[in-house]
């Protein structure tokens, strides 16, 4: 069986390899491609819609999944308060799938970071870094976010973020706990942006046929 497959943002870094690896894959047909300017009037249907495209299209986006009763898978960084808590609305009628990062290795480092936070905590001090390329607007990344967040299971406090912009890097992240005498630190490097296409399409063909409900890499680990 077919997917059949509505993308926006598809002349972007993500986008474009989404397009390359769904080519590959018979099970898979982009029925439409937009970008984050493109007319969203008169589209057909598809089973799913995958976004990569701009905060600034993101509640248009969601009203298109809304009126098609599409789920919808969204990798878009950068999203502000008042965008989440659209994300949290919109989910009580369709299926929606966000994550700043579709890296199962990503989502396995978050999750180990849950784990040994608590663990941590009273002798270790935790710092992180995240490094990108130079086109990136948004800083914080949502990866490193994500990992700020997972220590909040042991830390009070929110651990120190740096951002670095350097040549054409794809995405590093790593996190450091320093204690008196001994140093844990854990990393991630994308080699590929193949990485982030294959897992939005793994996330594409879970959230198919899901109940109204915001998910995540989480779910998708489980």
């Amino acid at each position: 069986m077919t997917l059949h497959i509505g993308l926006i943002g598809a002349t972007g870094k993500v986008g474009r390899q989404i397009i390359i690896c769904s080519e590959k894959d018979q099970k898979l047909a982009i029925v439409w491609k937009l970008s984050s300017q493109s007319d969203r009037k008169n589209l057909p249907p598809v089973d799913v819609i995958i976004d990569f495209s701009s905060p600034l299209a993101l509640q248009e986006n969601l009203e298109l999944a809304q009126k098609q009763k599409t789920p919808i898978v969204i990798g878009t960084t950068g999203l502000q308060t008042d965008q989440l808590k659209s994300l949290e609305i919109a989910s009580s009628r369709i299926a929606i799938f966000w994550a700043p990062n579709f890296s199962i290795g990503i989502a396995a480092l978050v999750h180990a970071i849950e784990i040994l936070s608590p663990l941590l905590r009273e002798n270790f001090t935790a710092n992180i870094t995240e490094t990108h390329h130079i086109h990136k607007k948004d800083a914080p990344s949502g990866s490193a976010l994500a990992f700020a967040k997972a220590t909040l299971t042991g830390y009070p406090n929110l651990p120190p973020i740096e951002s670095i912009r350097l040549e054409e890097i794809i995405g590093e992240h790593t996190i450091s706990f320093l204690g008196q005498d001994e140093k844990i630190t854990l990393s991630h490097e994308a080699l590929s942006r193949e990485v982030f296409a294959k897992g939005a399409l793994q996330a594409a063909q879970f959230v198919l046929h899901k109940p109204p409900k915001l998910y995540g890499m989480k779910d998708l680990l489980h």
